[in-house]
């Protein structure tokens, strides 16, 4: 199989400087070289979104724009435990695999670097086909960029006892950092696996391109659970999206704690009858951070489930978007798709913008959504006073409380206190809720 270099099909001009020279430097085999020059033929039409996208309206750029990005090195990492939470692992500093321990049995897990110099088939079959190029232009651009990622194929029957955490870590001493993350999995027929993407702070500034693709057979069944704790100095930019058959369930676990700039695009279609999508989804920002969760389920066929919940607790100056959709198509009867996101605002300063949106195309379905936006219950902390508890304590219970509703879905524990811990660090007077928690 001859390598190949990607070249951009456009005019140079179209791209700043540093794309061309990333393109230039990613190689592959003719196929994959055909995805690259297509990737980033599809970014130079589009270009870098403006808040006169409608999807990016409310999601300003121009940090991103300003910048120049470049492979970087970092020095070996020191990779921080969860407690409780042992499996394998591999480790991926600005996009490379440096580090691997624990592999599973049974299971392909490979370098995605390795993978397709090895002419795995799963590659060819999926890479850059679940995350749709034309809806993600950075998912097109990543495809154009990447240097290496994870090739996760499952199969059919397998179970893994011990989920997989994936961990990244992005930064550049000497200047902002690129890095392009991937992870493929193909998941065969009734195969499970739990699947933990951990999104590290690293010093220096960074772009994180990150994609997940996500192909389920029949039956099969991911638990899949992302945290993105990136450096105040970040730019963290992913996709996750998800292709299901029949009878195939995915559970999404979302939080987003890190980044300057951080925005997730979660996409899942649902193409057998009897498939099941579950998005769990929080954001905890403050100061200036800005968070953008948009979130996409097709409906394809008949028989469909969906159930998205996403909260946002905001301090600060901070900013949320939520843009979460439910498209119904044409066909599909017996869909049942329920969708709601909540914010709480602790400081006048900060703002969220929610659109939550039903598209239904077919009879004979069940489908419900809202959205609110605001600060404490007052009544629940007339509750809480009225028992004895100061007011400053009310308050700093129910804001966790309002928080840990979304946790509370987390079926591994030691990743949900991680997680929890994650949240109170976050929030006003973490000192104080710690002792309660």
């Amino acid at each position: 199989m001859r390598a190949a270099t990607a070249e951009a099909t456009t005019p140079e001009t179209s791209l700043p400087d540093w794309i061309a020279s990333a393109a230039a430097d990613a190689t592959g085999p003719e196929w994959l070289a055909a995805r690259r020059q297509a990737g980033l033929a599809a970014f130079a039409t589009a270009g870098f979104p403006t808040r006169r996208d409608e999807d990016w309206k409310y999601t300003d750029l121009k940090l991103v724009t300003r910048r120049s990005f470049a492979a970087a090195e970092l020095g070996p990492p020191a990779v921080p435990g969860i407690e409780g939470l042992d499996g394998p692992m591999l480790v991926f500093v600005n996009g490379i695999c440096v580090d691997r321990a624990g592999l599973p049995a049974g299971a392909a897990v490979h370098s995605l670097a390795e993978a397709i110099a090895a002419g795995h088939p799963a590659c060819r079959e999926l890479l850059g086909t679940v995350a749709d190029p034309a809806r993600h232009r950075f998912a097109a651009l990543a495809t154009a960029l990447f240097r290496d990622g994870v090739l996760l194929d499952l199969p059919p029957g397998l179970v893994l006892e011990a989920p997989l955490r994936l961990v990244f870590m992005d930064g550049g001493a000497h200047g902002p950092a690129l890095a392009c993350p991937r992870v493929l999995v193909r998941a065969g027929a009734d195969s499970h696996a739990a699947i933990i993407e951990h999104y590290l702070a690293a010093p220096g500034e960074s772009l994180s391109l990150a994609v997940t693709e996500l192909a389920l057979d029949a039956g099969a069944r991911i638990e899949h659970y992302r945290l993105q704790e990136a450096s105040p100095e970040a730019f963290h930019l992913g996709v996750l999206a998800a292709r299901l058959g029949r009878d195939a369930e995915l559970v999404s676990h979302n939080l987003s704690v890190g980044g300057r700039i951080a925005r997730l695009d979660l996409d899942a279609h649902l193409a057998g009858p009897g498939s099941r999508v579950e998005m769990n989804g929080l954001y905890a920002v403050r100061e200036r951070q800005h968070v953008d969760s948009h979130t996409r389920v097709d409906h394809a066929v008949p028989r469909t489930t969906s159930d998205q919940l996403y909260r946002g607790v905001l301090a600060g100056k901070s900013r949320a978007v939520f843009n979460g959709k439910a498209i119904v198509h044409p066909g599909a009867a017996g869909t049942d798709a329920r969708q709601s996101n909540a914010n709480l605002l602790l400081s006048p300063g900060a703002e969220v913008d929610t659109k939550p949106e039903l598209e239904i195309y077919a009879d004979d379905v069940k489908c419900a959504h809202g959205a609110t936006t605001g600060q404490l219950d007052a009544n629940a902390l007339f509750y809480l006073r009225s028992r004895g508890v100061d007011e400053h304590t009310a308050r700093s219970l129910l804001t966790f409380a309002f928080a840990d509703t979304v946790l509370a879905r987390m079926a591994l524990k030691p990743l949900r206190r991680h997680a929890e811990r994650c949240v109170v660090g976050q929030l006003p007077d973490a000192e104080l809720i710690r002792e309660f928690t």
